[in-house]
């Protein structure tokens, strides 16, 4: 198990995303042109006499204030949550929530309690101008909310940390209001901020995601339960089968207070919100799904009230252009010098990114279209990264195409978006296309990315290419002179296994010393790690398993896969640390590695394995569960997975099978 704890993630991975279609039944993000919005679905409630401009000039005056100055009165609050008359509001046991402690930071800075004369929720901003909630929180039971406010990121008793915001006007469905028991699938809430949010917060997606991609979907639930004083708690868990057109349930810890909260996923490449908490039982607890006309709905409602930005962010202002209000101009001033990254080209993008300026985006759009390698390389990093835009890898790839003959970094990033979006680009692009573009990006461009992913293939044998130690040396090496957090951190563990490099733990810990230099994350875990095995006391590393444990939990929450893989074997081993205050819990253990291997972490997916193989920790035995996550982490090369599948497929006709599908 001590040898089990020393495996780390890998920061190069081949997973599908199956969450993430480009088309048809599978597609996340509906079509912005399906479906109508009729405006009068919604009830619309005017909280602010005060206010009587459009919106518009709200924001061009309201924004101008002092930061956290309230318009509306706020009245004294009762300590309970908001509970909703009509439905049950019974939650289930409440013993596998852990509290977020950076509520300051992305993307938990984005979810804030929501407070009125109906008392305390949970509500997530969408936009720099929206917050969406359920409807029960400002609309209940014949009761309306009045002083209604949004503070983001609240932590507890301390000073709100981004201020508090006043809500000016509410949208609920009709649906909702109409029904004298309120119509569970439409507990939904659209609320306007009488002011943006702060540019460093961000916000979160939103996404309408098909059964079939939900199906294998790690869920997260994040709010501010009335049980814990204003600090805000999380919990991880799948969705219960099968799912409802319009509702989801799950077995996630929450209570009174936490309606409202967001359920999101992370893998769309930034948090995205698929549904909103609402109630609670004594077996499960329920949310409002985004279904696809709920999303269009929220899309169309939006663009009527504010300059709509509907994209992910964080924490950075991103605007789907032709929501604006009219398509993007036709004209365009002269681009810049072709084959230079000018100041304006900058500009141009932070312009669109920030504002939404059609002109901005045509300017730099012709400026690509002209031949202009910095231009197109810079709309391919806003489209892969869902800068202004819904996230569009293979358009990110046709502006990747148009820069690589004159920028090593575009033919990097173009091999890295090959690799990473296997699923998405159905593997037409062959290794040596992609090795190809790497090569010449480090060997011709002296490109510090190509080299560590030079270095992540030859080490790992990714692309059905035979391992080589001593090429992976080499180019982490290229990588390391530049000073590389990553590069340095895989030198380090070479050094360790004597891999490629002849095996010398102090040069390890050299260079385990100068990643963590470079604030590389996983370098904490690994000294972590030797803090907890005491076998680098002779190196300034003393024995310290307890502020292990802590950094352990640190990195886990902030859901680094290495950290939830070790820290699940802990929780596997009580005799790996034998702290007091730590104890063998074998279902946090499972929680944990389940977070870390579907993040690709093949530690986690081999102990999975096992679990699965043996019925460990009280588990039923599921041989097909076994061979699939066997399966996984063979495939990144962990040598015992490998050795384990080879003999669980020998075994006889049954496992042959399970082999065979997974």
């Amino acid at each position: 198990m001590l040898k089990t704890l020393k495996f780390f993630s890998i920061s190069l991975m081949v997973i599908p995303v199956s969450a993430y279609g480009t088309g048809g039944e599978r597609e996340i993000f509906p079509r912005q042109d399906e479906g109508h919005l009729q405006l009068e679905e919604f009830v619309c409630h005017e909280l602010s006499k005060e206010v009587q401009f459009s919106y518009k000039q709200l924001d061009d005056h309201l924004t101008k204030g002092p930061s956290g100055r309230s318009i509306l009165k706020m009245a004294k609050l009762p300590i309970q949550g908001v509970q909703q008359c009509a439905l049950s509001t019974r939650e289930t046991p409440i013993n596998e929530r852990t509290r977020v402690e950076t509520t300051n930071q992305w993307p938990h800075c984005t979810i804030g309690r929501l407070e009125s004369t109906l008392g305390l929720g949970s509500g997530v901003l969408i936009s720099p101008h929206h917050v969406l909630t359920c409807a029960h929180n400002v609309s209940n039971c014949g009761r309306r909310a009045q002083n209604v406010s949004f503070s983001p990121g609240v932590n507890g008793k301390a000073t709100p940390p981004f201020g508090t915001i006043p809500i000016v006007r509410m949208y609920i469905y009709k649906k909702w209001e109409i029904s004298s028991s309120g119509d569970e699938n439409f507990d939904l809430a659209l609320l306007i901020l009488a002011r943006p949010a702060e540019e460093r917060i961000g916000y979160m997606g939103l996404a309408s995601a098909e059964d079939d991609a939900l199906g294998t979907e790690i869920v997260e639930i994040s709010g501010y339960p009335g049980d814990k004083d204003g600090e805000m708690w999380t919990m991880f868990n799948r969705l219960k089968k099968p799912f409802k057109s319009e509702t989801f349930s799950y077995e996630i810890d929450t209570s009174p207070g936490q309606s409202g909260s967001p359920i999101w996923i992370s893998n769309l490449g930034s948090p995205s919100v698929i549904g909103i908490h609402t109630r609670g039982s004594t077996t499960e607890n329920y949310g409002t799904r985004l279904s696809r006309h709920k999303f269009n709905d929220l899309i169309r409602l939006m663009s009527e009230t504010g300059e709509i930005r509907t994209t992910v962010g964080r924490p950075v202002l991103s605007v789907q252009a032709d929501l604006l209000g009219g398509k993007l101009a036709t004209t365009a001033a002269a681009a810049s010098t072709p084959g230079s990254f000018t100041e304006q080209v900058e500009i141009w993008a932070k312009d669109f990114i920030s504002t939404g300026n059609a002109s901005a985006l045509t300017r730099l759009q012709d400026a690509a279209n002209r031949d202009c390698a910095e231009a197109a390389y810079r709309l391919a990093e806003m489209y892969k990264n869902g800068d202004g835009f819904l996230q569009d890898f293979l358009q990110a790839a046709v502006y990747y195409q148009k820069a690589i003959g004159k920028l090593p970094e575009a033919q990097a990033a173009l091999a890295l978006l090959y690799i990473n979006k296997w699923d998405v680009f159905g593997g037409t692009h062959s290794t040596d296309e992609i090795l190809e573009l790497l090569f010449r990006a480090a060997d011709l461009g002296n490109n510090m990315r190509a080299e560590e992913t030079l270095g992540d293939i030859y080490r790992k044998g990714f692309l059905n290419i035979s391992r080589d130690y001593m090429k992976a040396a080499q180019y982490y090496q290229r990588a390391a002179n530049k000073q590389s957090g990553k590069a340095l951190f895989e030198l380090s563990e070479m050094y360790e296994d004597g891999k490629g490099v002849p095996k010398n733990l102090a040069k390890s810990i050299e260079y385990l010393q100068k990643s963590l230099k470079q604030d590389y994350d996983d370098a904490y875990i690994a000294f972590a790690v030797h803090q907890i095995l005491g076998d680098a006391t002779q190196y300034d590393i003393p024995k310290n398993p307890a502020q292990a444990v802590q950094t352990l939990e640190h990195f886990a929450l902030k859901g680094n896969a290495s950290a939830q893989f070790n820290l699940g074997c802990i929780y596997g081993d009580w005799n790996i640390c034998k702290l007091q205050h730590v104890y063998e819990n074998p279902d946090n253990a499972i929680s944990l590695w389940t977070k870390s291997a579907n993040q690709g972490n093949a530690g986690a997916q081999f102990e999975l394995g096992k679990v699965c193989h043996y019925g460990k920790y009280g588990r039923r035995q599921n041989l097909q569960e076994a061979a699939s996550w066997y399966k996984k982490a063979a495939q990144q090369g962990h040598v015992r997975a490998q050795e384990l599948l080879d003999t669980f497929c020998s075994q006889g006709e049954q496992q042959k099978k399970d082999c065979i599908i997974a």
